[in-house]
C-alpha cells in the first residue's frame, strides 16, 4: 500500500523497502482524486492490525457483530500506535446473504463457514437467510459503530430479469436503514 500510494501521489517517488526498490517511479495519469481510499477486510489479529497501520477503512465479511465490536478497539489501537485514526465513517461490514427469491443457502457454503469458523456453534448465523434477518443484523452491526454496509446474495439469480426483480423487492428494505 505504500508503493501504490506513492504511485498516485503527485510526482516521482522513490521507496526503498525489504522486498521493493523503486527509484524516481512515477505513473501515469494520476487518480482524479486527491485522495484513493483504500478499505481492507479480515479479522486475524494480523489482518487487524494491518488495517490500522495501513488502511483508510474496513470491511470484513462472514463477520458477527461481537466480531467487528473486538476488531475495531483492535484497528483503532494499531492506528493510534502509528500516529494515525480512521474516520469513525469507515467503518463497514459485507454482508452475504441467502433469500427465498434465490433458494437454500448451499450446503457447500455451509460446510466452508464451519471450516473457517470453528469457533462458531453455527456458522449459519453470518448469513441471513430472510429480509427480516437481513434486516437485524444490519441493525446490530451498526448498534457496534458500523456505518457502511455491502450486501451480496450468496446465490445469483437465474436470469438478468430475475436480478431486476429480486433487487426491486430487496432494495427499498436494506434502505429502510438508510441515514
Amino acid at each position: 500500500l505504500p508503493i501504490l500510494r506513492g504511485c498516485w501521489a503527485a510526482g516521482p517517488f522513490t521507496y526503498q523497502g525489504t522486498h521493493f526498490q523503486y527509484d524516481q517511479l512515477e505513473v501515469l495519469p494520476k487518480p482524479l482524486q486527491e485522495h484513493l481510499d483504500v478499505w481492507l477486510g479480515g479479522i486475524a489479529p494480523s489482518e487487524l492490525r494491518r488495517v490500522g497501520r495501513l488502511s483508510d477503512g474496513w470491511l470484513p465479511s462472514f463477520v458477527t457483530p461481537s466480531d467487528v465490536e473486538t476488531g475495531r478497539v483492535a484497528i483503532e489501537a494499531a492506528a493510534a500506535e502509528h500516529g494515525r485514526t480512521i474516520d469513525p465513517e469507515h467503518f463497514g461490514v459485507l454482508i452475504p446473504y441467502g433469500h427465498p427469491d434465490l433458494g437454500e443457502v448451499p450446503p457447500k457454503v455451509l460446510a466452508g463457514l464451519s471450516a473457517r469458523r470453528p469457533d462458531l456453534a453455527d456458522p449459519s448465523i453470518l448469513v441471513p437467510t430472510t429480509p427480516d434477518a437481513l434486516l437485524d443484523l444490519i441493525d446490530a452491526f451498526v448498534a457496534v459503530g458500523t456505518s457502511k454496509f455491502v450486501v451480496l446474495p450468496l446465490q445469483e439469480p437465474a436470469t438478468p430479469a430475475d436480478w431486476v426483480a429480486h433487487l426491486e423487492r430487496l432494495a427499498p428494505l436494506v434502505q429502510s436503514r438508510q441515514t
